[in-house]
């Protein structure tokens, strides 16, 4: 047995030996029983209160817990860069133009929805991302501010300065203006929708509500589409945009088959065509008589010559150019008997 266990039964042992058998009753009427009467009794000590041989705690109190220190500021810091890094999160070097800023911002923010991190762990990680002439402008607008205004300052606060140095808001306006100005021309509506969601980043007022993101989306769409989703009435964005996506395949699918129709040419039952069948000629060589004419060349010259000579002898010697060419003989005509 335990030693106060012990000294408890001992405790009572010596009770119960103290206590006699001519211990005062009280009875009917207040009359004192066998052991004298009752203003003389003896307090019975077993119904005095006794102090507590061991005090045990309160139930609704718990020993103290140990408390650990808190971690070491660096230490916080390499964990929280080690869940980052695992992520793969882009670097930012300010030379890749004011676009890239907004790419940066958005691709951080999505890191950090992930690891649900404070103001300060989204400042630490950026911090290490900032390189090359981003880096070393962060370290001196860094370096210039007190610890208080450090431990003070937001991400949101961070992005404002860094859109202030490398997104300036000429950039933002001229954007702006792009987005007001769109229009689908000759781009599909896939290309459209793409180009839409780019600008409409710059004019968040203009598309702050899926109603003014759906009316602007269909004003841009050429004239066809914007015609025929108008019967539908009011549809959300996502619904705009499946519903131009389906009429214009199927405006594509009548063209083609329209131009298929031109350009087919009428069925002709073909004919078959005999080449024609070529035999050689045979050419004889000519033969040539010879007669008493003269041939041509020298001698038909002299010919010629000739017959001009008398030509001109008859001129000269009368009878009508005739020369000496003796009359025709006459004959007699016959008389009727």
């Amino acid at each position: 047995r335990s030693p106060s266990l012990n000294l408890s039964f001992l405790y009572f042992c010596q009770l119960m030996a103290t206590r006699g058998r001519g211990r005062g009753r009280v009875g009917r009427g207040g009359r004192a029983g066998r052991g004298g009467r009752g203003g003389d009794q003896q307090p019975d000590p077993l119904n005095q209160q006794q102090p507590p041989i061991f005090q045990q705690p309160p139930p609704h109190q718990h020993p103290p817990v140990f408390q650990q220190p808190p971690p070491n500021q660096g230490q916080n810091h390499v964990q929280i860069m080690g869940q980052f890094r695992v992520l793969s999160p882009p670097t930012f070097t300010g030379a890749d133009g004011p676009q890239a800023v907004d790419d940066w911002f958005m691709n951080l923010e999505r890191i950090f929805e992930v690891l649900n991190y404070s103001d300060q762990e989204k400042i630490v990680c950026s911090r290490f991302q900032m390189i090359g002439d981003a880096g070393r402008w962060w370290s001196d607008v860094w370096r210039l501010k007190t610890t208080a205004e450090r431990d003070a300052m937001t991400w949101e606060q961070m992005k404002l300065l860094i859109s202030e140095r490398y997104y300036p808001y000429h950039f933002r306006e001229q954007m702006e203006r792009q987005f007001y100005a769109l229009q689908q021309g000759n781009l599909s509506v896939e290309e459209y929708e793409r180009e839409f969601t780019r600008l409409s980043h710059f004019a968040p007022h203009m598309v702050d509500t899926d109603f003014k993101k759906s009316r602007r989306f269909l004003n841009g769409l050429q004239k066809d589409l914007r015609f025929v989703l108008s019967s539908h009435g009011y549809l959300t964005y996502a619904e705009t945009i499946l519903r131009a996506q389906q009429i214009a395949a199927s405006q594509r699918l009548e063209l083609d088959a329209a131009q298929q129709t031109v350009a087919q040419p009428r069925m002709i039952q073909p004919v078959s065509v005999q080449p024609p069948s070529f035999q050689p000629v045979q050419v004889q060589p000519a033969v040539y008589q010879q007669s008493s004419a003269q041939p041509s060349g020298s001698g038909g010259k002299r010919n010629f010559e000739g017959k001009k000579k008398k030509n001109q002898q008859n001129k000269k010697g009368g009878n009508g150019g005739r020369g000496d060419r003796q009359p025709a003989q006459q004959t007699p005509r016959a008389r009727p008997p």
